[in-house]
């Protein structure tokens, strides 16, 4: 939404809020609920507004990639055991996955959607995510947040690194040191201490995933770039120790 479209319905709310006011002290009681309604009534047509606009403006970033594109959710993403999902828990209608994109690039199927957790203080990620061997074990790689507390299956550690400010800015969680350790190399360290805005990374039945606070419509390549940008830094050495058994290339199939 653009900055007089923001700015004329923050006149619009006072001016109501004034109105509202004035009604009130004047004691009448219809002209205060009608005032209400049309207040209640204006504070939703502009959330619908938003929320249609920012599904067409990822639609056509989509399309101008040559992606697909779907305002639902085609590929169930709330059902995997990702970290984002598993903080909030998984009642219906807690969580939402919505304007959903899919394609290849560079010969490697990749997702990309908008995570919403409606509530009072409503929280919205931009993610993405990748397509990686079914069979390598989970890990986790987030920022640490003064709130956000990791639930863990029973035996998945946290391990530490050599460098304590790696330390001190994200954790790192797997039941398999020895993929974490591969993983998680001097390269990839120095990338991630600079990976701004990715909140963090999870390899996880099949997908390596990378959600991040949610960004304009128009940087939805840059998603899919930081996703990428882990991905391409998994040393050599993991596709060797773990297989290569990605499924066939979607492009060629």
């Amino acid at each position: 939404m653009s900055t007089a479209k923001m700015a004329l319905i923050a006149v619009a709310g006072v001016a109501a809020g004034l109105l509202f006011t004035v009604i009130a002290v004047a004691g009448d009681e219809r002209a205060v609920f009608v005032t209400l309604a049309l207040y209640v009534g204006g504070i939703a047509l502009v959330t619908l507004y938003r929320k249609f606009s920012r599904r067409s403006a990822v639609e056509r970033e989509a399309r101008r990639l040559g992606h697909s594109f779907s305002r639902r959710d085609p590929f169930r993403v709330l059902d995997a055991d990702f970290h984002p999902f598993l903080r909030f828990g998984k009642l219906p209608g807690t969580q939402r996955v919505e304007n959903v994109v899919w394609g290849v690039r560079d010969g490697r199927e990749v997702r990309a959607f908008d995570y919403r957790r409606p509530a009072e203080d409503e929280i919205r990620y931009s993610c993405a995510m990748v397509r990686i061997p079914d069979g390598w074990p989970s890990l986790l790689v987030r920022r640490h947040g003064p709130l956000d507390v990791a639930r863990n299956a029973a035996g998945v550690q946290r391990i530490e690194f050599e460098l304590d400010e790696f330390n001190r800015r994200f954790e790192v969680r797997s039941n398999d040191r020895r993929l974490a350790s591969a993983v998680i190399d001097q390269r990839m360290i120095g990338w991630l201490l600079e990976s701004d805005p990715a909140l963090g990374f999870q390899l996880q039945d099949g997908w390596l995933l990378a959600w991040m606070p949610q960004l304009p419509p128009d940087e939805l390549e840059r998603t899919l770039t930081t996703v990428e940008g882990f991905h391409e830094r998994i040393p050599r050495a993991v596709w060797s120790l773990y297989g290569d058994g990605s499924p066939a290339r979607p492009d060629l199939g």
